[in-house]
C-alpha cells in the first residue's frame, strides 16, 4: 500500500487534505518505481486545493506538484535508468511514499545532489529560466526589475541573472529581507511600493533602460511594474499573490506601448517534448550541485502532518519553503 495525499475538495487547504493508504498501481516493463522523499508546498499547490488555481482539478485526486526519490526497481524495458538513481518527477502526485512512472516523467539527477533542494528544482528555478530567456532577448548588462524579489522565483532570478551577466532590481515588503538579497547576488533592493520613492532610488544607480517587469503580485503591482520599465517593455506575470487581478493603467499600454504577458509553467512545458524538457533541467542542474542556488526551506514536516503542512505554508512571514518528508 502507498500513503498518499488525497485532496478531498475544494477548500481551505489545511482542512480538505487527508492522508490515505490506497494500492500501488500496475508495474510493467516499462515502468519506474521511485521512492518518494521530498517535496516542497509550493504557491500554486494551495492555489489549485483551495480552486484558485487555471485549472481546477476533479476530487478526490492525489496531488503535490514537485517531488524528488531515487529508483527502487525498474522494468525489464528500461534502459536510461537504474535503481539507486536519484529523480526528479515531473508527475503532479508527488505527495506520497512511492509511485510508478514512465521514463518521460522522471529526470535523472546526479549522485551528489542535494535531494531537498532537487525537489525544488522543477517548479522555481525552471520558471526563472523560462522568464529570463524565452520572452525578450536581454543581453549582458541589461536591467530588469522584480516583485516578491524574496520569494523561492524570485531567488532564483537573482541567482540566474547574476550567471547571465543581467543587473536586477528588486521590490520586497520587509527590511529583514534586503541584507540576503544583496548577498545573493542582487544590485537594488527597495522595501516601498510608492513609485516616486523608486524612481528617486533608481534615478544615480540605473545606467539603462529596464527592460523587463516580472510580476508575482498583480492587482496594483502589475502597473507599478508597466511604468517603471522602458517604453515598449515587458512585464510577465507569473502570480497574484495580492488576490486581485493585474491593473494596468490603460496610459502604460495606449502611449507608452508596455506590453503584458502571462507566464504559467505547465502550459510552457505541454509545448516542449522530453528531449527539450530534460536539457532545460540538464542544464539547471548545476546550478544546485554547484550550490550557485540554494533555496532556505523553513520546516520540514512528516507526511502523516500534512494538515500543519499546509497551515504553515500559508503563513506569512516564513524564512524559506515548507517541505514535506515523504519517508519521515
Amino acid at each position: 500500500m502507498v500513503k498518499t495525499a488525497i485532496l478531498s475538495k475544494i477548500g481551505p487547504a489545511e482542512e480538505v487534505v487527508n492522508i490515505e493508504s490506497i494500492s500501488q498501481s500496475d508495474f510493467d516493463d516499462s515502468s519506474i518505481l521511485v521512492k518518494m522523499q521530498f517535496a516542497p508546498i509550493n504557491p500554486a499547490d494551495i492555489l489549485m486545493i483551495e480552486g484558485n488555481y487555471a485549472s481546477i482539478p476533479e476530487c478526490p485526486t492525489e496531488i503535490g506538484i514537485e517531488g524528488s526519490g531515487i529508483i527502487e526497481e525498474v522494468g525489464n524495458r528500461i534502459t536510461n535508468f537504474k535503481v539507486g538513481d536519484k529523480v526528479m518527477c515531473l508527475s503532479r502526485t508527488n505527495w506520497k511514499t512511492t509511485q510508478i512512472l514512465k521514463e518521460n516523467e522522471v529526470i535523472k539527477l546526479p549522485e551528489s545532489i542535494d535531494l531537498q533542494q532537487a525537489a525544488m528544482l522543477k517548479v522555481n528555478l525552471a520558471s526563472a529560466y523560462l522568464m529570463l530567456t524565452n520572452f525578450r532577448k536581454l543581453s549582458k548588462g541589461d536591467w530588469i526589475i522584480q516583485n516578491a524579489s524574496n520569494s523561492a522565483v524570485g531567488k532564483n532570478i537573482i541567482y540566474l541573472s547574476k550567471s547571465l551577466g543581467l543587473k536586477t532590481i528588486n521590490l520586497v515588503r520587509r527590511d529583514n529581507v534586503i541584507d540576503e538579497l544583496f548577498d545573493i547576488g542582487a544590485d537594488i533592493v527597495i522595501n516601498s511600493d510608492d513609485i516616486n520613492v523608486i524612481k528617486k532610488e533608481l534615478h544615480s544607480k540605473v545606467d539603462a533602460p529596464i527592460s523587463l517587469g516580472i510580476d508575482a503580485v498583480a492587482g496594483d503591482a502589475t502597473n507599478l511594474l508597466a511604468s517603471l520599465v522602458n517604453e515598449s517593455g515587458l512585464v510577465i506575470n507569473y502570480g497574484l499573490l495580492s488576490g486581485k487581478p493585474c491593473t494596468i493603467d490603460p496610459l502604460n499600454i495606449v502611449f507608452r506601448s508596455i506590453v503584458i504577458e502571462g507566464f504559467w509553467l505547465a502550459k510552457e512545458m505541454r509545448s516542449m517534448d522530453y528531449m527539450a524538457i530534460s536539457t532545460m533541467y540538464n542544464n539547471l542542474i548545476p546550478f544546485i550541485t554547484n550550490k550557485q542556488i540554494y533555496v532556505n526551506v523553513d520546516k520540514t514536516f512528516p507526511l502523516s502532518k500534512i494538515s500543519e503542512a499546509l497551515k504553515a505554508a500559508k503563513a506569512y512571514g516564513r524564512n524559506g519553503k515548507i517541505q514535506l518528508d515523504l519517508q519521515g
